[in-house]
């Protein structure tokens, strides 16, 4: 079984996936490849299939849609590298990197998917402007 937790504040929703091991290690591969959890791969890839298939819009309730500033204020790092420390146990560098990075890739996947002037394909390789 392969797992995806979804994060959301402090909301965590956990969605079981079934694949075969095949598939599992070439996840895992290409997740690693691109230096992403899991995680975070699946969550892109679904992300990225929704908006593919079009069914990926304005009125998606299925994520917290956060405002994103060009500048990461110091208060707002510091209390993301806060929150990823464990009290009861000390945290490895790497996880609290992970912590911080991933809530700024989701930040950054959910301004893109509802940019309406940013559009996506697989095909082209990437995001374009559509105006």
């Amino acid at each position: 079984m392969f797992v995806w937790i979804e994060t959301n504040k402090m909301d965590k929703k956990q969605i079981p996936i079934y694949t075969t091991e095949a598939q599992k290690e070439i996840w895992a591969s290409e997740a690693e490849e691109m230096d992403l959890s899991r995680t975070e791969y699946c969550r892109q890839m679904i992300q990225a299939g929704r908006r593919d298939f079009g069914i990926a819009d304005e009125d998606d309730t299925t994520s917290d849609h956060t405002a994103i500033s060009e500048d990461i204020p110091v208060e707002d790092l510091e209390a993301r590298i806060r929150s990823a420390i464990n009290e009861d146990e000390a945290t490895p560098f790497e996880e609290i990197v992970e912590h911080v990075v991933t809530d700024i890739e989701r930040q950054i996947d959910e301004y893109l998917q509802n940019a309406p002037d940013i559009g996506h394909s697989s095909v082209k390789g990437g995001y374009f402007f559509t105006e």
